[in-house]
């Protein structure tokens, strides 16, 4: 049986239309359902889109394992941004903004 290809940005919005107050992320106490969860992505998609970045652009997410995490990653799927999590990435930031460097 062949495997079925999807898209990353399409797990979220199909798992909420399956069952929207089904959890999605558990962090303690706190729980997300997909609904919420879809909501949020949703929301931190069109903001990055109004800041102007465009398909294509790179996004670097630099965020413990805490939910919002997984709300940046996916909002980043959702615009067709190319999302880098590597520490040399992540190094190269760091070093430009305590360079004075910025970007």
């Amino acid at each position: 049986m062949p495997a079925r290809s999807f898209l990353l940005s399409h797990l979220i919005p199909a798992a909420a239309a399956r069952d929207s107050g089904a959890p999605a992320l558990v962090d303690g106490d706190e729980r997300l359902d997909y609904g919420t969860l879809h909501g949020h992505v949703q929301r931190l998609a069109g903001g990055l889109r109004g800041l102007g970045i465009e398909r294509g652009q790179q996004v670097a997410l630099m965020l413990p394992n805490v939910p919002q995490f997984t709300i940046a990653y996916f909002a980043v799927s959702y615009t067709h941004l190319r999302a880098h999590e590597t520490s040399r990435a992540i190094s190269y930031a760091v070093f430009c903004v305590n360079k004075g460097g910025g970007g």
